[in-house]
């Protein structure tokens, strides 16, 4: 009988035996811990290291594959083994990133150069004549019934180029009517 309870003891701590799986994610060139690495194996089993590259697993496979992934690091495949330290070393994966560039515009400056762009458009360069009436109106009362006398113009003006720069220019006046109803209270100056 103890004999019997014995090995069934025995074959009970047989069968829910663990092997205990333990281990350090390191960089194969610095040797510094690699924080977060993920650990996949059996398809759709996994865990992850921790903040100093420390992990640790239990299970009943005597050996175990497993697939090592990091942020910067090539991913690996290594044989874990029960109850030794495992130092799990990745190499560092450079990539080549196409180049960037910035193009910081300006919106004053931007404002400026359409502005200048349009001077053509909104400031013509070639001599113009421009004709206007000019009119005026006097009246003896406040609610412009009685006029004094009214007076009209028709001009005409050069209007040069505002690349050339002039205070002077030339005014033509092509035709004036003066009506003056009383002229003993119109004053000209």
């Amino acid at each position: 009988m103890k004999a019997l309870a014995f090995l069934l003891l025995l074959l009970t701590h047989y069968c829910f035996a663990q092997n205990h799986y333990y281990g350090t994610l390191v960089d194969d060139q610095s040797g510094q811990h690699i924080p977060f690495g993920h650990f996949s194996y059996e398809g759709n089993k996994g865990f992850i290291s921790d903040d100093a590259g420390q992990f640790e697993l239990y299970s009943n496979a005597e050996t175990i594959q497993i697939q090592i992934s990091a942020i910067g690091y090539q991913n690996h495949t290594f044989l874990l083994k029960p109850a030794e330290q495992n130092i799990v070393g990745l190499k560092s994966k450079t990539e080549n990133l196409q180049e960037v560039v910035l193009d910081y515009v300006d919106p004053a400056k931007e404002l400026i150069r359409n502005v200048v762009a349009a001077i053509p458009k909104n400031y013509p360069t070639q001599q113009e004549q421009i004709y206007g009436t000019y009119r005026e109106d006097a009246y003896w009362d406040s609610l412009y019934t009685q006029p004094i006398y009214k007076a009209e113009t028709l001009t005409k003006a050069d209007k040069f180029s505002y690349a050339k720069k002039t205070s002077d220019g030339n005014v033509q006046i092509l035709e004036h009517k003066l009506d003056a109803i009383n002229m003993d209270s119109v004053e000209i100056r």
